[in-house]
């Protein structure tokens, strides 16, 4: 369960920065706020201000917002909260790469196993250890069953 404690934690903080987010714009008025936010455009290189269709598709996964544009908000908000909010569910997440391994060598058992069970390729696996705010609750869930699974064989094995 200290898998799915972690993400719940992790999703908790995620949903109060984005609340704080949207509640500060709110606040500030979204078209004057939108405004003062510069991005680069990808096709020109040019420097433009956002755009709503750009803020509300950054609200909608509120874990890969790059630190310059939350940096950008904070400022024109006058919010600096936002960077700590962000940045306490960056660590918040960071911790779950570690715990995963350990949970999986706490079973005795080793990620290709776990990988199989999972139903999904390797890199696929690697690639979420790697970045961790790409794991699904459901994958969390099914992690956990295999391993009191593996732990209760053991302990039934080992009577």
């Amino acid at each position: 369960m200290q898998l799915l404690s972690l993400f719940d934690d992790w999703q908790k903080a995620l949903t109060e920065f984005n609340n704080l987010l949207k509640m500060r714009v709110k606040k500030y008025g979204q078209t004057k706020v939108l405004a003062q936010i510069k991005v680069i455009d990808k096709t020109s290189s040019e420097e433009k201000s956002m755009t709503r269709s750009m803020y509300n598709a950054r609200l909608l996964h509120p874990q890969h917002w790059p630190e310059p544009l939350l940096e950008q908000f904070a400022e024109v908000l006058s919010c600096p909260e936002l960077l700590t909010f962000y940045q306490k569910q960056s660590t918040i997440i960071s911790q779950l790469p570690d715990l995963l391994t350990n949970y999986i060598k706490g079973a005795n058992t080793s990620n290709a196993f776990v990988i199989r069970l999972l139903d999904i390729n390797q890199a696929t696996f690697y690639a979420k250890q790697k970045e961790p705010k790409t794991w699904h609750r459901d994958e969390l869930v099914r992690i956990e069953e295999i391993i009191e699974t593996l732990n209760k064989l053991k302990s039934v094995s080992a009577q």
